[in-house]
Formats: structure tokens, C-alpha cells, sequence
């Protein structure tokens, strides 16, 4: 009845969420099974070599260079991303019925009171207060935007570093080469094999 699964709605006193109202396996605080030693999901974990995380440190079905990689070179990767390059589900072109009467996105919207809102009506996972998980260890709103968190290893802003995109762009034409190569060697087997049959139709002929 308050449209949810009924397992996991915390009016109906669902068995597998927390007493912090969480999913019990996901909870930090009552150490769930599926948080990893830093404070994250294990899968996600970028430290840990989550499943979910490409090359690019990036969730993979969220990452705008596995998008951009996928349509250029046959590369699986962003699939999640629709066309606009945003999340294919939320989107506001390609689903408006995601949308809540106010244009947003009903779990993250303060006046449609949606989960992902804590009590200090904010996002829960932007709140200083609530230790949420995108506050980084000094205190900032966004990991992005911390002068120390988003340094790479030549101390300069990760989104500006001509090094780092250097080296990516390096790497990207490599794995395009390496594709090429691959492609390259197959395409002669598969041709001779497929021409075979009609080369000995051709000799038998000239022999007759």
C-alpha cells in the first residue's frame, strides 16, 4: 500500500531492513556483509577492485569514457547512459515518468519525502551530519570538489591534469590497436574458410 516492496518498507516493519532502517546486509553500522573495511559497498569499491568499477575508477555502467568507447570501438561498457549521456532511468528526454511533480527525482525530492531523504532534509548521502557516504574524510560536501581528494598523483585537480588525460588517451589507442590487431588476424581465417569451398568448385572446373 505505500508502494514499495513489501520486504523493505519500513511502514510495514519489514524483517530485512535494520533498526537504522536500512537494508541489514548494507548497513554500516550494524557491519552488514556487503560493506567492504572502507565504508563501502564491496562491489563498488574502487580500493578494493569492486566488479563494478572500470578501468577509469568509474562505475561501469555509469562511465561516460566506457560510453564513448563502447560506440567508437565495440567496447562493452556505460550502458546505463542513454544518448544525452545521462542515467538511462532518470532521465528527463527519454523517461519523464521518472519525474515527480516537481521535476525531480522522487527518492531525492524533500517535498515528495523521498527515502534517500534524511531527516535533516537533505540527501542522505550529502549530509555532513548524517556522515554520508559521497562526504569525504575533510569534511566537504563532494569528494569532486576537495582540493585533497581530487588531486592525482602529480598533485594537480584530477579533472584538469593534461598528464592524466594524456596517459588515458594513451590507453584508449592502444586497446583501439589491440582491437584492430585482433580483428585483422581473425578476418583471414575467417575468409579463407568461407572461400574454400568455392576455390575447389573453381579448380574442379578448370580441371574439367
Amino acid at each position: 500500500e505505500h508502494r514499495r516492496v513489501r520486504t523493505k518498507c519500513k511502514d510495514c516493519g519489514a524483517k530485512s531492513l535494520c533498526p537504522h532502517q536500512r537494508e541489514r546486509c548494507l548497513c554500516k553500522e550494524c557491519g552488514g556483509s556487503s560493506i567492504c573495511v572502507h565504508g563501502k559497498r564491496k562491489g563498488k569499491c574502487p580500493e578494493c577492485g569492486g566488479t563494478s568499477i572500470c578501468e577509469h575508477g568509474f562505475e561501469r555502467h555509469l562511465c561516460v569514457q566506457c560510453y564513448g568507447i563502447k560506440n567508437a570501438k565495440g567496447i562493452i561498457g556505460g550502458a546505463s547512459l542513454c544518448v544525452h549521456l545521462r542515467s538511462r532511468h532518470t532521465c528527463k528526454d527519454c523517461s519523464p515518468g521518472s519525474r515527480c511533480e516537481h521535476g525531480l527525482i522522487p527518492s531525492q525530492c524533500v517535498r515528495c519525502d523521498g527515502p534517500s531523504i534524511c531527516e535533516h532534509k537533505r540527501v542522505r548521502s550529502k549530509c555532513l551530519q548524517c556522515g554520508g557516504g559521497s562526504i569525504c574524510e575533510h569534511g566537504k560536501s563532494a569528494k569532486s570538489k576537495c582540493k585533497l581528494c581530487s588531486k592525482c598523483e602529480h598533485g594537480v585537480r584530477r579533472s584538469g591534469c593534461c598528464t592524466c588525460m594524456e596517459q588515458l588517451e594513451e590507453a584508449e589507442v592502444q586497446k583501439a590497436a589491440r582491437l584492430l590487431l585482433n580483428a585483422h588476424q581473425n578476418q583471414p581465417l575467417q575468409s579463407r574458410k568461407r572461400k574454400a569451398p568455392q576455390e575447389m568448385s573453381e579448380r574442379g572446373c578448370e580441371g574439367r
